[in-house]
């Protein structure tokens, strides 16, 4: 089992669950690049995350039953060319506002084992909604993340910067084809969606919730209300163009009766109700 691990897509949770579905014995979690951008200072992360890095020419363990790390499709494709290919999608609005509250969580001394390059950017999170978008540091994770990880790396997509709108069109191409090639996705709002899980590996699942974003570091409070200025919900529309239409793929296809744009309204709706009372 192959599975592209999106941050903020309820990853963890249905990580542990599918792992367990299937008596999993050997999992592989970790990083490749794909989500680090153009920082290059992997020497000054702690041992314990060095040890779950792996760069482009370190190969990925073998034997493993289950792959669910943070690892780009190109990455996953080159060390387990055989395998059963999943993964999970979220409105990435929602998704979006998700990443930011979770790296807003984080105190100094739980980014330390990172190195101070790393917490550096992940402290970007600590400044308003709208600079945290606006940040090309750290674009590898705010900055259509879904289209990201389907093509990385791939030339057209700026390792240190946000994807320029020329290229739009063939990138989405290029990810809608990747995506098709999964061979099975769902989406997070979907109310069968653990049903649709169960009927593809043939056994029940059982969808547990973990690791989700907490109340923000009392150091840095967020006042949502305050936070989603027009111009912040333009750029969050902006950074989420391409996998918005991803998104409404695989809605249309597990859900064809269902409006996408009802249902990415309730969805948002959800999640900033859900973050207020968090955050409150």
């Amino acid at each position: 089992m192959v599975y592209l691990h999106i941050p903020k897509s309820a990853g963890v949770s249905f990580n542990n669950s599918l792992s367990e579905a299937l008596g999993s014995a050997a999992v592989i979690a970790g990083f490749d690049h794909s989500l680090f951008g153009a920082f290059d200072a992997f020497d000054t992360l702690g041992p314990e995350v060095s040890a779950t890095v792996y760069g482009p020419d370190v190969p990925l363990p073998a034997g493993a039953d289950f792959i669910g790390g943070h690892f780009a499709l190109s990455t996953l494709r080159r060390n387990y060319p055989v395998g059963n290919y999943c993964s999970v999608v979220r409105e990435p609005v929602c998704r979006l506002i998700s990443h930011w509250l979770y790296w807003r969580q984080f105190s100094d001394d739980a980014l330390a084992p990172w190195g101070p390059d790393w917490a550096r950017l992940v402290n970007l999170a600590r400044r308003p909604l709208l600079e945290f978008l606006q940040a090309p540091e750290i674009a590898c994770q705010t900055d259509n993340l879904v289209t990201r990880m389907l093509l990385w790396p791939d030339q057209r997509i700026p390792a240190g910067g946000f994807i320029p709108t020329g290229a739009d069109s063939w990138l989405l191409i290029d990810a809608l084809k990747a995506l098709r090639r999964l061979h099975f996705v769902d989406h997070l709002e979907n109310p069968q969606f653990a049903a649709n899980v169960g009927r593809w590996i043939g056994r029940p699942f059982v969808m547990q919730r973990a690791n989700e974003t907490r109340r923000a570091h009392d150091g840095f409070p967020v006042d949502l209300d305050h936070e989603l200025t027009p111009e912040a919900l333009a750029l969050l529309e902006h950074r989420s163009r391409l996998d918005l239409v991803l998104w409404r793929e695989v809605v249309a296809s597990r859900q064809p009766s269902e409006s996408p744009d009802a249902l990415r309204r309730r969805a948002i709706a959800s999640v900033l109700e859900r973050h207020r009372a968090v955050q409150a």
